[in-house]
């Protein structure tokens, strides 16, 4: 088996059949599948059972959180190479130009690809570590410079580009790197592992890198509700690869953003009495209180 595809899924029914029906479309290489499922409650087993059932699925009964899911899932993996998918997303193309990266590049360790929205529209997918001065306007954690602005790749330009991070969305890797280096965090139950994990391949002497030739959808939806889990995903990065003064930095320019948002909601809320602004400050004081967890 050359690649086992790893989704973790949790109440994503309305996904699975379009994540699916790109992988029989488009991947061409040996494959499996693994689906693992956290503790759906929409149907989603009973779809895949009845619709999928060449899908190895692997039922959870609890939500073990994105990084230890993908975890379960590797685990049972028999590919040469793991690729983790989100189950919200669509694959575009083949994964063949990702694959012989790898094949052929020994000192690569992590290959993403070029993501595009719901809208069919552009979307950063790579970045930058998250340096204290970056976090200071976090969309500058992605990488917007040259031909990444627009996503306009011309065909004199490389096949590959090194980058900090790519999304965990799409994110291609070798299994015995995987296991060697532990895999995802769970610490991380949602975001900030990816990052992680491509840091840990960078001290590893590897490098993570975005390849243009890969395409694929993600039906990403933004909401404020994800901020303390975002925050919480900075101070767990910066506390496993950073030294005490960077720590410091950064717990001051979240800290001092998240005051921010706070006070502005509730001045907001005092005037208009906007239970979205009220929604705003109770999670930027959940985020707050990350700053100073130990773990």
């Amino acid at each position: 088996m050359l690649l086992s595809i790893v989704i973790v899924n949790y109440n994503g029914r309305r996904f699975l059949a379009d994540c699916l029906d790109s992988i029989k479309t488009h991947v061409s290489c040996s494959h499996e599948v693994i689906i693992v499922d956290n503790a759906s409650s929409d149907g989603s087993c009973e779809l895949l059972r009845t619709q999928y059932p060449w899908v190895r699925l692997a039922r959870s009964s609890v939500n073990t959180g994105f990084a230890k899911g993908n975890n379960i899932g590797v685990a049972v993996a028999t590919g040469q190479y793991i690729l983790l998918l989100n189950n919200d997303t669509k694959l575009l193309t083949d994964v063949a130009p990702a694959l012989s990266i790898l094949e052929n590049e020994e000192e690569v360790g992590v290959v993403g690809a070029m993501m595009f929205g719901r809208d069919n529209g552009y979307r950063h997918s790579c970045g930058y570590f998250p340096s204290p001065m970056r976090l200071i306007r976090i969309s500058s954690l992605y990488r917007k410079n040259g031909p990444f602005r627009f996503g306009e790749f011309g065909e004199n330009l490389p096949p590959y580009y090194p980058v900090d991070w790519v999304e965990g969305s799409f994110l291609l890797s070798r299994r015995e790197l995987w296991r060697k280096l532990g895999g995802l965090d769970e610490a991380c139950f949602m975001y900030g592992e990816d990052v992680d994990f491509c840091r840990r391949i960078r001290d590893a002497g590897y490098l993570s890198v975005y390849c243009r030739h890969v395409r694929y959808v993600h039906y990403v939806g933004y909401s404020h509700g994800r901020l303390p889990m975002i925050v919480k995903g900075f101070m767990r990065f910066h506390r496993r690869h950073s030294g005490v003064g960077t720590r410091i930095a950064v717990g001051v320019i979240l800290g001092a953003k998240l005051v921010t948002t706070y006070l502005s909601n509730m001045l907001l809320f005092l005037a208009k009495g906007s239970s979205s602004n009220r929604e705003m400050m109770d999670v930027s004081r959940r985020a707050f209180a990350h700053l100073f967890e130990e773990h």
